[in-house]
């Protein structure tokens, strides 16, 4: 009897193992649980991506994942084509329609995460513009024009070196697909979502939550808690120390690097073939609620301010944070839907421009 248990068991970690390394079944499996609402839906994500890391049981709030309602534009010409390239700030919210834009007839959407460089098509009947958007977190180290290239401009392939013997690349294709097996870069986490990303542990998670934070003051490493216990942040938005945090210390010689950073990129793109490049950078929630009581570095906006600036940058802090708390999820990372509308707006005000 031992030795059944101990198969069937050996079979079940084998299954979960390979089915963990499947990047399609894990695609395909992650579909359905976020299509449940029991206990065997996956529920990491349904009350926020920060409640998702800590499970304290005072931020379990439903979040709304409805796209925003398509806006009413003022003209329905179609003379630009949109190739957009985001984060989930954008993904999240909007479908991607053109109707969402002002003037606009097509879009191309490119994640940053996005596995390999997508080429982009310039449409030869309308003007072609290149909406760049980053969260501020992020934006130092992506918005370059290599980093860019990596997601939106093929690059060139790397010659393939002949192998010496048939022997040698059988031998080299095994050492790849166990090196895919064993070392597969998402796995750690993929094994996590199959056996414990369910409804049914999450009262035990939250039990064990509620002992580590309120009796022994700890918190995942990834989220602080606002100085007035109603809000998630990441930590690397909070903490000082952290580069794409908001009250990370920056020089006005840093400022004018990342200006610097930004032209080029412009410069780049422009010399490709689009009309307009226009930068977008989403600023940290903690920037915009104002619930640390201490001064951000408030980085863009001096960036949009800054004399060598010419560019088109799409700023909306000052906007989120009128009736801040309306414009973000206190459980999650990202802005609800009003204030994802919000930046449309603004967004659609910059295009009409052009």
């Amino acid at each position: 009897m031992r030795r059944i248990v101990a198969f069937v068991g050996l079979l079940f970690l084998a299954f979960v193992l390979i089915f963990g390394s499947s990047n399609e079944g894990m695609r395909l499996l992650s579909q359905r649980r976020y299509m449940r609402q029991d206990g065997w839906g996956a529920d990491k994500f349904t009350f926020g991506d920060l409640y998702g890391l800590t499970y304290i049981k005072p931020f379990k709030m439903p979040r709304d994942t409805s796209f925003v309602a398509l806006p009413v534009l003022e003209t329905d010409s179609a003379k630009y084509k949109m190739h957009i390239i985001g984060d989930s700030y954008l993904y999240s919210f909007f479908s991607m329609d053109p109707r969402y834009f002002e003037k606009t007839g097509a879009v191309q959407f490119v994640r940053w995460s996005t596995p390999k460089a997508i080429p982009y098509q310039l449409a030869m009947d309308k003007k072609n513009i290149l909406l760049i958007e980053c969260v501020e977190r992020n934006f130092r180290q992506l918005m370059q024009v290599q980093e860019i290239r990596n997601r939106i401009e093929a690059q060139p392939a790397a010659k393939a070196i002949e192998q010496s013997s048939s022997r040698f690349a059988f031998l080299s294709q095994i050492n790849a697909r166990v090196k895919e097996t064993l070392y597969h870069p998402t796995l750690e986490n993929n094994l996590e979502f199959l056996l414990f990303n369910l409804g049914i542990w999450a009262p035990f998670k939250e039990l064990k939550s509620a002992l580590n934070f309120y009796v022994f003051g700890r918190l995942d490493n990834d989220v602080r808690v606002s100085k007035n216990w109603k809000q998630l942040y990441l930590t690397q938005t909070v903490d000082p120390e952290k580069v794409g945090s908001s009250f990370y210390p920056t020089s006005d010689e840093e400022v004018a690097a990342y200006v610097a950073q930004l032209t080029e990129v412009e410069a780049y793109f422009k010399s490709k073939g689009f009309d307009h490049v226009i930068f977008s950078i989403i600023p940290n929630p903690v920037g915009v609620l104002n619930t640390e009581n201490k001064p951000t570095n408030q980085i863009i906006s001096r960036m949009a301010k800054h004399p060598a600036w010419k560019g088109i940058l799409v700023d909306p802090t000052l906007r989120l944070q009128k009736n801040a708390r309306d414009n973000f999820f206190p459980s999650d990372s990202h802005w609800n839907q009003r204030g994802a509308a919000i930046w449309l707006g603004q967004l659609n005000e910059t295009l009409r421009t052009l």
